[in-house]
């Protein structure tokens, strides 16, 4: 399951829905504000409480979503980041390769392979300490990074016998990237399932909340405008991040 879902079918049908929400909004509003509704506030003051606790819920769903968006992003930005530099670390293999490789191999040579490859080493590790994501680095063992990646060592390849053991000792950089790459991948999933494992227990409060309500007409009312509120900050969000599925969000929230 890849987490970062995109397309164009989903970011049209995910529009849609803001639009279909936005105009419900908008007739809700209206009869929230017509002197009728509003004279009924007194006379179902439990149904009103049920309403305003309904309304303290769409600021931690709201923060849900948010959390969720930071965590996909950063995660996003780290699985580019492994990219780049298994890309950096395929040329640094090659060089060792080519220098394992040579037949003949002068002092001249020898020294012109060596710093080639120690300038790769320095432009690489430079890469890895100053990746982050909104001010938190990526890799390290400080608090908000991703996952942990040593800089590389020096790889001696002035010699063939030296370039040949570098080789060796590259593809194991490479495995250890690699294992990297899907333990960001793996966080990405809990932190996705996990959310919309809270979103789903709090759509069925709502149902049920809403439920208590339904007989009077301005908390109805004032019920559905929370709703799609709600539904509303969750389609923007999965707008914005073109991370979460357009139609997971819309079959868990406009129930």
């Amino acid at each position: 399951m890849n987490v970062m879902i995109s397309g164009n079918y989903a970011g049209i049908n995910t529009v849609r829905n803001i639009s279909l929400i936005q105009r419900s909004i908008s007739r809700t509003t209206q009869h929230l504000s017509s002197d009728s509704e509003i004279g009924q506030i007194s006379d179902e003051p439990a149904a009103v409480e049920i309403s305003e606790q309904m309304r303290s819920q769409i600021g931690t769903l709201t923060q849900y979503i948010k959390n969720l968006e930071f965590s996909l992003n950063k995660n996003s930005a780290a699985d580019s980041a492994i990219s780049e530099l298994r890309s950096k670390l395929a040329g640094i293999r090659d060089l060792a390769v080519a220098a394992a490789g040579a037949d003949m191999t002068t002092p001249e040579t020898g020294k012109a392979h060596q710093t080639q490859m120690n300038d790769l080493v320095a432009t690489y590790n430079q890469q890895l300490a100053s990746a982050e994501y909104a001010g938190q680095k990526l890799f390290g063992s400080t608090a908000g990074s991703t996952c942990r990646l040593e800089p590389l060592p020096e790889f001696a390849v002035g010699y063939p016998d030296d370039a040949d053991v570098a080789v060796k000792k590259i593809d194991g950089e490479i495995a250890s990237l690699k294992l990297a790459a899907e333990a960001v991948r793996a966080q990405s999933k809990r932190d996705y399932r996990s959310t919309v494992h809270s979103l789903e227990l709090a759509s069925q409060n709502m149902a049920a909340a809403e439920s208590q309500i339904r007989g009077t007409d301005y908390a109805q009312n004032e019920a559905i405008s929370l709703k799609l509120q709600m539904q509303h900050q969750s389609d923007m969000a999965a707008t914005s991040l073109g991370s979460l599925s357009s139609d997971v969000v819309f079959k868990l929230l406009h129930a």
